[in-house]
């Protein structure tokens, strides 16, 4: 079986149940499945060049062993979460004289150069009982690399393991090994388009000792001309074949698409009102919303790409129920594959029952892209602190792009989060997030934290663009954050104001080549930290001189003003 994808495979746990012998499963694709590549019956089958990709779903599990003479290596497994039958590497027990329906004893099976990153335990022994009492023979596992970065256990040893031979593998992890199994060391990894790679500085990894059965190549079929532990090559510059062969039928079927209409829809204020008219959208479909106020009384699901205007006064304003039995998380979802542009909205959390979001992203795990532009919107009282904010990205999603233009955020806990991605390496939550002519004034926590876990900030991944905003008390705590952008490779904030922070030292701190602040004013708001080749230009430390300070409108003499400082205006941008 060679080259198939298999993405959300959870309807048992044998995801391929291997059942004849001298079978080859090789450069497969398995995402978000909840189960594992089973070799149940037969002998001599080859597992090669197969990346498992889990993404931290729970369940997720890798390749299980039973019979004989099967070998397993160059392949890479990253985020399977399962653990006991549903682990990264599975051996089972087996049966004594077992009847063909059953377990038949693990022998002679070659287990070497895979890579797990980031996977629950590996199992030996698996299955253990009165009746699976027979432990793996003549078994070697070899030249493996398995690295996490939270320090949970490695393998799960339920029976004798004396039948296996080990030799040449690698932990980096603080997790407690058996050094007569794995030797512990810190691996140098750098980013091959998200996906971890050992870098050329890893001569621990050249340590290995080759066996009879050690692959001449490695997962991307280069020639190991060095042998190193592992799937890959030191500093491999090559996608495996895996992530980039084209996969279905080789017919192009003739598909014509159901053509629709798009409308104008206008919507009454009122309880419940908007439900009955999203469930019916299209794409291309523009809602008006009078002025007034729309009641909630369960979230909104957007599926289509769609815009929603309210009135241009603002009076346009989303709010919970009164009297509402059951609170609900959150005003709206975008789904994957949707996009949201929204116009002169009040989202309001105030309520008995504060609601924790304005706007969440897709659920967790969800791979496919969304979208959202939110234009002369205000966001307020968002101040549930058990992990509130006012806009909230789950793990493993990713938006194309999220704008906010002339938007006000005000008096709530968090502002813009899309961290909690943050142990999984190389991911990030949006290709770019623009925050242009904005306020965030009264914000307890961060206006936002936009993160990516990496080794070295010159990755390439991730964009921030933030321009002509106002952050006006926010995150006024020791070690307090304006702008939390670890890893973000593109970050640019120029003509902005940081005030009335006084508790917070380093309100924005920048690392890379291509992060940059310029033309901006911090007064009573600590000093940004530049780093590792960020670049710091124009920045001016003084009171911001205000004629109007509720509306940031700086007086005559004012250096936010362009003829006051020689480069361009400070603060928000006027029509």
């Amino acid at each position: 079986m060679k080259v198939t994808p298999f993405k959300n495979c959870d309807g048992e746990i044998e995801i391929i149940s291997n059942k004849s012998a001298d079978n080859i499963f090789r450069n497969n694709l398995f995402i978000e499945s909840k189960g594992t590549l089973t070799l149940r019956h037969g002998n001599n089958a080859l597992v090669e060049g197969n990346i498992f990709l889990g993404n931290n779903v729970s369940q997720t599990g890798g390749i299980r062993i039973i019979n004989e003479g099967h070998i397993i290596r160059n392949n890479l497994l990253i985020g399977l979460k399962g653990n006991g039958y549903r682990g990264p590497i599975v051996i089972m027990n087996g049966v004594p004289n077992s009847p063909l329906n059953r377990y038949n004893q693990v022998k002679n099976v070659n287990i070497q150069n895979n890579t797990i990153i980031n996977c629950g335990p590996m199992a030996f022994g698996a299955g253990k009982n009165e009746e699976l009492s027979l432990a793996p023979i003549t078994t070697i596992f070899a030249n493996n690399i398995i690295t996490n970065t939270d320090g949970t256990q490695i393998l799960e040893t339920v029976d004798t393991v004396d039948g296996i031979t080990f030799s040449g593998n690698i932990v980096d992890s603080e997790a407690a090994v058996n050094t007569s199994y794995f030797t512990k060391a810190n691996i140098d990894w750098t980013l091959l388009k998200s996906f971890p790679i050992p870098s050329n500085n890893n001569d621990i990894l050249k340590s290995g000792t080759k066996t009879p059965k050690s692959p001449a190549q490695d997962i991307v079929d280069a020639t190991r001309e060095i042998y190193v532990a592992g799937a890959f090559n030191l500093n491999n510059t090559k996608i495996p074949r895996a992530l980039t062969a084209r996969t279905g039928p080789g017919w192009k079927p003739n598909i014509i698409a159901l053509v629709t209409k798009a409308e104008d829809l206008i919507i009454e204020p009122g309880l419940g009102t908007l439900y009955k008219a999203f469930s019916k959208v299209k794409d291309g479909d523009i809602i008006t919303l009078k002025s007034g106020i729309y009641e909630f009384t369960k979230s909104l699901k957007i599926k289509k790409n769609i815009t929603v205007i309210g009135a241009e006064d603002g009076s346009t304003v989303f709010k919970m129920q009164d009297n509402i039995e059951k609170a609900f998380n959150y005003f709206i979802r975008i789904n994957g594959g949707a996009a949201l542009t929204i116009k002169n909205i009040t989202f309001d959390a105030t309520h008995s029952k504060p609601i924790k979001y304005a706007i969440v992203s897709p659920d967790k795990m969800e791979s496919t892209m969304y979208a959202l532009n939110a234009e002369q919107c205000t966001f307020q009282h968002f101040t549930t602190q058990n992990g509130g904010s006012i806009f909230k990205a789950y793990e493993g999603t990713a938006a194309s792009s999220l704008s906010f233009k002339n938007c006000s955020f005000l008096n709530s806990y968090r502002g813009l989060n899309l961290s909690y991605d943050k142990d999984n390496f190389g991911k990030y939550n949006a290709l770019e997030l623009i925050i242009d002519n904005c306020v965030f004034k009264d914000i307890e926590k961060f206006a936002v934290n936009y993160i990516r876990n990496i080794p070295d900030v010159t990755i390439k991944g991730g964009k921030l663009l933030v321009t002509n905003s106002v952050f006006d008390k926010v995150g006024n705590k020791e070690k307090g954050k304006v702008l939390i952008t670890n890893g973000i490779h593109k970050v640019t904030i120029k003509n902005s104001v940081f005030i009335n922070s006084y508790k917070a030292e380093t309100p924005v701190n920048l690392k890379g080549t291509n992060n940059i602040i310029s033309n901006c004013l911090f007064d009573d708001n600590g000093y940004p930290k530049i780093t590792k080749g960020a670049k710091e230009k124009n920045v001016i430390y003084k009171n911001p001189k205000w004629e109007d300070k509720e509306q940031y409108i700086p007086s005559k003499k004012s250096p936010l003003l362009k003829e006051n400082n020689g480069n361009a205006l400070i603060g928000l941008k006027r029509e």
